[in-house]
Parts: C-alpha cells; structure tokens; sequence
C-alpha cells in the first residue's frame, strides 16, 4: 500500500484526451465511469501531477446546458463551470489519491468574464489541503491565459480504492 502511494507521489501524466483520461480513471477504479457522458466536461488532460492537474474543455454553443440558459446571450453556465471543476478535481483525487469523491461545499466562487462558445476553457486546480475527510482544490479558470473565474472547492471522498 505504501509502495503504490509512492509510486502515485512521482508520477506526472500529460496530454490525455477525453477517452484516454477516463479510461485512466476506470482502470484506477476497476470499474466502469458511472458519470454520464453530457455530464462528463473534461476535454482533455493537459498536465497532473500529485498536488495539481490542468484540464481543457471546448466551449461549443451545442452542449446539452445552453438550451434555455440564457435567451438572448450565449455563455456557458457557472453550473457547468463548477461540474467542469469537479470533474477534474474527482479525477486527479481517483488517479492520484486513490479516493472517490464527491463536491460537497463550494466558496469564495469569482466569475470575473463571460466565457462564450468557442473559447476553450482551461481548469487549473492545485490541491490545498488533504485533511481526514476532504480534499480541498483552488480552481482557476482560464481563457486565452486570461484568468476568467475561480473556485475553491472541497470535495469529500469516499471510501478509498
């Protein structure tokens, strides 16, 4: 057990796409994604390592949550934002720290600019604090290295792998 906690410790992963990264979650589960495929917001994984991860998610007019966001202005939903989030967050917990999670709490959420369709939105989230039932995540949000929102959110896990 402490082996494979070291071994997870000194590895970096870069440049997975969507089917990659979830097939790495599967594989570390050993079991099928139970997330829904218009609920899974990961595009690719661009950098992980134990203590961050960076996503990247297209930002496409079509997806499931623009029909009625808005009526006559297109954007993407904070909601998705905050599931985009979780979703990087819930994976960098399974694959790095051999934990389920689940979003439990979100604070000090900023939403500085719009993000539109065609933007491709960049999640930074670096992991602050490991406690005894949490697992808390600074999440910055970029567009063009522009910072465009930020979430810290804390995510409880589960029962480990």
């Amino acid at each position: 057990m402490r082996i494979e906690a070291e071994r997870r410790a000194m590895m970096v992963i870069k440049d997975l796409d969507r089917t990659a990264a979830r097939r790495v979650m599967e594989e570390r589960l050993g079991r099928i994604l139970a997330v829904p495929e218009h609920m899974w917001h990961l595009d690719s994984i661009v950098y992980a390592d134990e203590k961050c991860v960076e996503a990247l998610k297209g930002v496409t007019g079509t997806d499931y949550c623009w029909m009625g966001h808005l009526r006559f202005e297109a954007l993407m939903p904070a909601t998705v934002m905050i599931e985009f989030a979780a979703n990087a967050c819930g994976w960098h917990s399974v694959v790095f720290h051999g934990h389920t999670t689940c979003p439990v709490k979100i604070t000090k959420a900023v939403f500085r600019e719009k993000v539109l369709p065609g933007n491709v939105l960049k999640a930074k989230a670096t992991l602050l604090k490991k406690k005894k039932n949490y697992f808390s995540y600074l999440v910055e949000f970029y567009v063009s290295e522009k910072n465009v929102a930020q979430i810290e959110e804390l995510l409880l896990f589960g029962n480990p792998i």
